[in-house]
């Protein structure tokens, strides 16, 4: 069986860009309710506020976002490949031979989002999560079919 590889999918690469270039519409348009509404002096607060937060969400999504970069994973004739990182390479090798349980986990946003995890536990004790897997049941089924 030749290795196959599985790129972690960019779950919120799309929301990344939709946010950044809706975002300053609607501070303009939250702008200019909250001024006539409220008194000039709230209004500048409000929306350095809403500045901030939306850098910061915009922040923290670009960094979900850049998972799709730094990790790999790969089944191979006999092993699980997990390659991590762009700037701190990290990789490991796993034996299919030691992987005692392989599951899908799929949590509430995620699985909205059409991905899941894998959880690799070997005899060893390690623990692997693989994140962001597009189709993680037969990725758990590819590690069982290619330990037999």
């Amino acid at each position: 069986m030749a290795e196959e590889e599985v790129r972690a999918r960019p779950v919120l690469a799309r929301p990344v860009v939709a946010n950044m270039t809706a975002y300053p519409i609607f501070l303009a348009v939250v702008y200019e309710a909250l001024s006539f509404l409220l008194p000039s002096l709230w209004v500048p607060l409000f929306v350095l506020a809403a500045i901030f937060c939306g850098v910061c969400f915009c922040l923290a999504t670009a960094s979900m976002a850049f998972i799709h970069f730094t990790e790999l994973y790969a089944v191979g004739d006999g092993y699980v490949s997990i390659s991590r990182g762009l700037i701190q390479k990290t990789s490991a090798v796993v034996p299919i031979s030691s992987i005692v349980e392989a599951r899908a986990v799929f949590p509430l946003l995620p699985r909205l989002l059409g991905v899941g995890s894998v959880v690799i536990m070997t005899n060893d004790g390690s623990k692997h999560v693989l994140h962001n897997i597009r189709d993680a049941r037969s990725f758990v089924e590819r590690i069982a079919n290619n330990g037999i």
